[in-house]
């Protein structure tokens, strides 16, 4: 057994500090334009993804143009706002995915190279 040592990284805690209240500002101004759902909820909702993005969009411009045609029940300004909210949030998202897919490899890398050389010194 190999001890690969390719995750080699000190991170300053001036750094880590400065991160951590970065992104804890960050939480902290968008959690009140946030919700959270249930697990059975995050099953059964219909989900709005890029197969569906366009159609949705589309929908908002003839909603726009042509109110006349929107079904009465409809709520037409609640519409607007949800798809303003959802194309804002995705734009965060798709910064943040990334990033944290980063971090989680980086965490799994250093943690196995930590849990191999356990193993070794244990043996």
């Amino acid at each position: 057994m190999s001890n690969i040592n390719s995750v080699n990284i000190v991170i300053p805690q001036p750094i880590l500090d400065q991160a951590w209240t970065d992104i804890k500002k960050a939480l902290d101004a968008l959690k009140p334009y946030t919700i959270a759902i249930t697990p059975e909820e995050r099953r059964t909702v219909p989900k709005m993804g890029d197969k569906t993005l366009a159609f949705v969009m589309k929908v908002q411009e003839y909603a726009t143009n042509s109110p006349e045609f929107a079904p009465k029940f409809m709520n037409v300004p609640a519409f607007d706002t949800d798809v303003t909210a959802a194309s804002q949030l995705t734009r965060i998202l798709q910064l943040l995915t990334p990033f944290a897919i980063e971090i989680d490899d980086t965490i799994m890398l250093s943690g196995s190279e930590a849990y191999i050389s356990a193993l070794m010194y244990y043996n």
